[in-house]
This record gives structure tokens, sequence and C-alpha cells, in this order.
């Protein structure tokens, strides 16, 4: 016998108009009255449900889940039409539509409305149309669906590393407390929040709730934060913890994203009960911007298979849900299920990396879908030198494990490229730390557990551009501090010929005595630069940096040495991280790792 379950609601925020509403609700004509409860329409008012939040991407739910029917369901009061559409993409990418329903509603006070339907030959999005023929209220919705009752019985946490970010954090976990309280299929014992503070900086009167458990934790980095988050929920015996969220401090959340993962994690088909879910990365300064939704690791880099997609399109909505393959999706917002065993904990990359490398570990599929994303700010212009280190230690040693193909001489290429490009970059400093985390890559897997996180970090930040606050010479100089202008984002920049034949400027005279740049510029803004002040655009800080023609040598000695170590010792210690990698992983190391001794919990 089948059972009725909200599989999603439809939601909307009481906001000004920008990109962010626009992937709630959108008008046809002018403008209704949004209120946090309710949608009032006057006369003539005309919305559309074809949104990123409000849209029902069928595919995903039938590939996902086994629903058997769905139906949609409102809460609605006056005179209104109501259709309903589906909407895909063709083979050529053209949009098509076609109506469903129709009906014209009148209720002269709050009532329900309701339109079955079964999605067999369904594709791409369904969604409605809402059409005000006198002044009428809308007051909420969900669809439904007819489920085969399920004995997986999920008890979903989230888990949070922050490091000085209380603001940020106390009122996430606020949202979501307020949320879990108005849901009727998701309740307090089955729904926890696990907070490391791993800066020291929160107490338990921030969090007022049952449900929110609090941990200091020894400062190690994102991946020491979130291990402890699933020690914690592992070694909770009141409750089965099945599925982790692993979440950012700062992102932007929208409540309703934890509903739909708890919905994905219950109904899922036993093809996907152990399956990954990754929310999309959308962009705190272009909100219908997406920056990420899967990604991809190609040996060297990451891929970013979806971004620059605007969620506002409705083509492009639907070129969003089209399946791609993806290895991992970033610890941003992740839901990761508990069917692993209890010694399937991160590596300890301390930042950078542990999250490619535990979806490379990962076998099962990743769900994705359409209004499950988070708002963060970018990450063009955050990159410290101390990055350098971990990006380049890290990313070796996940090669060393799972791409047992990856020869000395494929590293020595990746390493000469980050020397290059930091060459053209004038940071000369930050070529150290990358040959710094090769040296220690190749000490192998002991160096990892003997070295003290902290200790190691403060020595790295130590050794790289010291930040400071330039937006007084920026000033000066009449540069405007604002980020990347949307036309160049994700613009592909290539070397041309002027800039291979010469070097990118190093063979010429220098013809900008200073160049003003943001911190994630590419190499060829700095052409025939003799000076550059690197600035960050949200915070005005940064550093100065000149081109050095003895670097041009000292680049090739640094290369020739890092090169001879990694030919000699490669094989052999890749070999170590593959029979060993696991003792980094297991629940008796990073108890140790975190001297477990030091807990502060809220029951």
């Amino acid at each position: 016998m089948l059972e009725q379950n909200g599989l999603q609601h439809f939601v909307w925020r009481e906001e000004t108009q920008n990109e962010r509403d626009d992937l709630y609700i959108k008008w046809d004509r002018q403008k209704g009255e949004i209120k946090q409860d309710k949608i009032i329409l006057h006369d003539g008012d005309c919305l559309s449900t074809f949104t990123y939040f409000n849209g029902v991407y069928i595919d995903k739910w039938k590939e996902y889940t086994e629903v058997a029917l769905y139906s949609i369901h409102l809460q609605i009061e006056g005179h209104l039409k109501i259709e309903v559409w589906n909407a895909w993409n063709d083979s050529d990418g053209k949009t098509e539509k076609r109506m469903l329903y129709a009906e014209e509603v009148e209720r002269s006070e709050r009532g329900a409305w309701s339109y079955q339907f079964q999605a067999n030959s369904l594709k791409g999005c369904i969604y409605l149309k809402i059409e005000a023929l006198q002044a009428s209220v809308w007051y909420d919705g969900s669809l439904i669906g007819e489920v085969i009752p399920y004995t997986r019985d999920v008890h979903l946490a989230v888990g949070i590393c922050t490091f000085r970010r209380e603001p940020y954090v106390i009122k996430n976990v606020q949202l979501m407390v307020d949320a879990v309280q108005c849901w009727d299929a998701l309740q307090e014992d089955s729904f926890g929040i696990f907070v490391s503070d791993n800066g020291g900086t929160l107490s338990l009167s921030d969090f007022a709730r049952k449900g929110v458990y609090l941990f200091r934790n020894k400062n190690v980095g994102g991946s020491g934060g979130f291990a402890r988050c699933m020690l914690e929920a592992q070694r909770d015996k009141q409750l089965n913890w099945t599925h982790m969220i692993f979440m950012d401090d700062d992102i932007r959340l929208e409540p309703e994203v934890i509903y739909r993962t708890y919905q994905l994690f219950t109904h899922s088909s036993p093809r996907y009960a152990g399956a990954m879910l990754g929310g999309s990365l959308l962009r705190n300064d272009f909100p219908s911007i997406q920056h990420a939704k899967g990604e991809c690791w190609d040996v060297n880099y990451v891929q970013f298979v979806k971004n620059g997609i605007d969620l506002r399109e409705e083509d492009q909505l639907l070129r969003n849900e089209e399946e791609v393959p993806i290895q991992y999706n970033g610890w941003w917002y992740c839901g990761i299920p508990f069917n692993q065993g209890n010694d399937n904990l991160p590596l300890p990359f301390f930042i950078h990396m542990d999250d490619i490398e535990y979806g490379l570990r990962h076998k099962d599929a990743i769900m994705t879908m359409n209004g499950i994303g988070v708002w963060h700010d970018s990450f063009e212009n955050r990159k410290a030198s101390s990055m350098e280190y971990y990006d380049m230690r890290n990313s070796l040693i996940m090669n060393a494990i799972h791409l047992p193909q990856y020869t000395a001489g494929q590293a020595c290429k990746k390493v000469f490229r980050h020397l290059i490009h930091q060459l053209l970059k004038y940071r000369y400093e930050d070529q150290c730390l990358t040959i710094r985390g090769v040296e220690d890559f190749l000490r192998g897997v002991d160096f990892l557990k003997e070295t003290d996180p902290v200790e190691l970090h403060d020595e790295i930040r130590g050794e790289g551009y010291a930040f400071t606050d330039v937006s007084a010479e920026l000033k000066q100089l009449g540069v405007e501090q604002k980020g990347l202008s949307k036309d160049r984002l994700y613009y592909q920049y290539k070397f041309d010929k002027k800039h291979r034949y010469s070097l990118n400027g190093w063979l010429l005279p220098a013809k900008r005595k200073l160049t003003t740049l943001q911190m994630g510029c590419h190499a060829t803004e700095l052409y025939r630069a003799g000076k550059v002040l690197y600035y960050d655009p949200d915070t005005g800080m940064g550093f100065e940096t000149k081109r050095q023609w003895k670097m041009l040598f000292v680049t090739l000695a640094r290369y020739i040495r890092v090169a001879k170590l990694l030919k000699k010792q490669y094989a052999k210690v890749a070999e170590q991280y593959q029979e060993r990698y696991h003792e980094l992983t297991s629940q008796i190391f990073w108890k140790e790792y975190l001297q477990l001794e030091q807990t502060e919990r809220r029951d």
C-alpha cells in the first residue's frame, strides 16, 4: 500500500527585488506582494514557478527514487487561473513546453487545490502558472509523492566546521532549528547539528535548542573539523545517525534545501541507497550564477563541469539537470552516508583537496538537483600563499593513492607548471611553498601522522606573502575596489603569440611601472608589468611584488632540484601511501590526532 509524503515545498523569501529573488518566483507582469507566509496577488498579477527552487525537476525524482505517483497541493484564497506546465530541452537544446492542465479556481476563504499526475511520460520541469483574476492569496504548497513505504530510517546530522565566524554559524544554526520545527517529516529526534569550534570562540549559550552539539576542537583545519563532527555523530549511542551534511560555516542557506536532502535520502531507490548528495555552489556577488554543481579531478586541475550557468534562464535550468559524470562535490554542502564503516574519515589535509580525495574514495553515485544549493562568497581573490603548499602536497598525496598509474614524470610536469605560473605572476615566495609541499609529500605517511598541524600551519603562513591593508594606496591610485564584472566571470584567458614568444613580456622592457591587479587575475594581465600591487577587492588587503630577472634562473634551479627528488623517490612513496593511507582515516588515528580529552558538548 502506498503512503503520501511531502517531497518538496514551494518556498519564497520576503526580500527586495534582486537576482536571488528570481530563483524563487518569476513574475510575468507586475510583481505581487511577497510576505514570509504568503504571496498577495493583485488583479492581473501572474507568476510562474519555473525557477531554481520551485520547479519540480521530475527527471531527478524519477532517477533517484521509486515514487509512483505525484500530486501538487496548494493553499489558496480568491479567484485564480492555475495552469500546470511541462518544459524540457529537445536534442538541439531548444526549450519545448506544453500545458498539462488548466483550471479556474474560486475560494472565498483559504482552501485546498490539488493536481495529480504520473511522471512516466514526463521529463524536464513541471511548473505552475498562477494568474489572479481578482485579488487573491497563495499561502503555501508542496509536491506530494505516493511512495512505497521504506524501512530506511534516516537520521540526518549537519556537520559545521568553523573558525571565528560566530555570526554566520549562529544565524545558520538558528535558521535550521526554526525550519525543522515547521516540518512534520523531519523531527528533532531525526535531525541534529554538530558544530566543531576550531577557534574556541563559541559557547553553549549561543545555541538554545536541543539537538545542537558544540565541540571545542584543536585547530587542525577544515578536514579536522569535519572529521570531529563525524566522530561525534558515530559515537552518539542515543541516535543512530545515518547521514551527515558537511556545510561551510559562512554560507547563505535556504532551509528548504535541508528538507529536500532528507527526502532524497529517505526515498532513494536501492541503486542510490549509498549515494552522496551534492549541493550546488551559487555566488553571493551574482546570486543567480552557479559556480559549481559536482566537479571532476583531471589529475592536475579541478574541472567545474557546470559553472557560469545563469539559473534565472529557463533553458539553462533544464541544461543544469542533464546528467554528466562527476567525481566529488565540494564540502560547502555535501550529504554523506555513514555506510562505509566508522574508519572512513577524511585524510588529515588541514585544508584543500580533502573533499576531492573523499569523493574519489567514495565509489557510489552522487545525486544533484536544482533547488539544492547554497550561496557563498567567490573564491577568485581568496588564495593566500599558504594554499600553494597545501594544494601541491595534498594533490600529490591524492594522486598517489587514487591514481596508481600517475608517474614521477607527470608529477614533475605538474610542479614545473606551478613554478612557471608563479614566476609569471611574480609570486616567488609561493615557489618555495610549492617545493616544500613536494618535500613534505615525499616524507610519506609518517610525516602526516607525527607532525603537529598547528605548528606546521603557522610556519607555512610565515613563509608566504604578508597581506597588509592597501585600500588607502588603491584610493590614491584611483582604483575602485570592486569584484569581477559579470561579463568576465569564467572568461577563458589564453596566451597568444606575444605572450608565448616573449615569455609573457619578460624578454621585453617593462612598460608599466605599477599595475594594480585583483588577487585572482590571470598571468596574461601582467604582460610587461614592472611592479604589481595585488589586492582583494572585498577586504582591501594585499601586497606588492615586482619583476626580477634573476628569478628566471632561480626558478630553473629550484625545479631541477625538486625534479631530481621526485624521480628518485616518487614511486616508493606513492606505494607507501596506497598501502598505508587507511591508517590516517581511522577513528583511532583521529582521536589521538585531535587529543579528544579536550571536549565540550551540548546534549
